[in-house]
C-alpha cells in the first residue's frame, strides 16, 4: 500500500519537537519552514486550532474541488498544489519570479512556500493567469531548486480562512498602492505619465483576470476589492483620456 505523505509548513520551528512526542516521527525537512512526513498522530492534527502556527497537508488520491460557504463557516480550499523553492542566485531571476507569482492565483503559505488551487488552468491561457506549471518551468531555467506536490488537503480545512484573509488584505494592499501612484504621478510631463497609466492599466488588467478566477473557481468574496478596482479604472481612464487630449 502507497504511504500518502504529510506537508508540514511550520512559522515557528519549536512546534517540531511536538510533532515529534505525539506522533513518535521526526520529519524530514525539504526547505527552510517546509517538513515531510509519513505519519502524524491523527488526534494531534485533529485538534488543531485555526490560528496554530504551522499547516498540515495531506497528500490524497482524489482531487476534491473547493467548497466555501461563508454562512456556515466552511472554508475548504478543496485540492491542492504546493510549490516551494529556494532563493535564487540570478537577482534578476528573483525579481521575475516575483513578478510572475504576483500574476498567479495563490496563497502564500510562508516564505518561498506557494499553495495553487487544482484547476483547470489551460481555460487561463492567453490570459494573464500565471499556472503553477509555467512557474516552476521559469524557477529551473534560472536554475533554482522546487519542491512541488499536488492532490494535497488542508487536514484543518478552517485553516483556509486564513488563506482567505490574506489573500483580500494582499489584493487590498495591491489596489490602494494603485491608488498611491495615481497621486504621485507628475502631470506635468505627459509622456511620462501615459507611460506609467499603461503600467497601471496592465496592473488593474493582472488583478482583474485574478479575481475571476477566485470568484468562478473558489467562490471567494473579493466584492469590497473589485469595487474599489472599478473606481480606481474610471479615474486611470479619465486621466489618460485627459492626457492623450493635451499631447
Amino acid at each position: 500500500m502507497k504511504i500518502m505523505p504529510f506537508y508540514i509548513i511550520l512559522h515557528d520551528d519549536s512546534i517540531l519537537n511536538r510533532i515529534v512526542e505525539e506522533s513518535k516521527t521526526m520529519p524530514l525537512k525539504l526547505k527552510k519552514n517546509l517538513f515531510i512526513s509519513n505519519r502524524i498522530n491523527k488526534e494531534f492534527y485533529e485538534n488543531l486550532g485555526e490560528n496554530e502556527p504551522l499547516i498540515v497537508l495531506k497528500t490524497s488520491r482524489n482531487v476534491e474541488k473547493a467548497k466555501i460557504d461563508y454562512e456556515n463557516g466552511i472554508y475548504n480550499l478543496g485540492s491542492l498544489i504546493l510549490v516551494a523553492y529556494e532563493p535564487l542566485k540570478d537577482i534578476s531571476g528573483n525579481r521575475t519570479i516575483y513578478r510572475l507569482i504576483n500574476r498567479a492565483p495563490c496563497f502564500k503559505a510562508s516564505s518561498l512556500i506557494y499553495l495553487f488551487p487544482y484547476i483547470n488552468y489551460d481555460e487561463y491561457i492567453g490570459s494573464r493567469i500565471i499556472s503553477p506549471n509555467i512557474l516552476i518551468k521559469k524557477i529551473i531555467m534560472y536554475g533554482g531548486k522546487v519542491i512541488s506536490a499536488s492532490r494535497l488537503k488542508l487536514i484543518y480545512p478552517r485553516s483556509g480562512k486564513v488563506f482567505i484573509e490574506d489573500l483580500k488584505r494582499s489584493l487590498m494592499k495591491r489596489t490602494e498602492k494603485i491608488s498611491m501612484m495615481l497621486q504621485d504621478l507628475n502631470k506635468d510631463d505627459k509622456n511620462k505619465m501615459i507611460r506609467h497609466l499603461r503600467e497601471i492599466k496592465t496592473e488593474i488588467k493582472t488583478l482583474r483576470e485574478l479575481i475571476k478566477v477566485y470568484d468562478v473557481e473558489l467562490a471567494i468574496n473579493l466584492k469590497t476589492v473589485k469595487s474599489k478596482l472599478i473606481n480606481i479604472t474610471k479615474i486611470v481612464n479619465q486621466m489618460m483620456n485627459e492626457a492623450m487630449e493635451d499631447m
